[in-house]
């Protein structure tokens, strides 16, 4: 479960990442 939880914030931080890039 501690993995699944880790990976999906490391998911999301990604996906925001790309969004600020993306928006610029």
């Amino acid at each position: 479960m501690k993995v699944a939880l880790t990976l999906g914030k490391l998911v999301l931080t990604l996906d925001c990442t790309l969004l600020i890039l993306w928006g610029r």
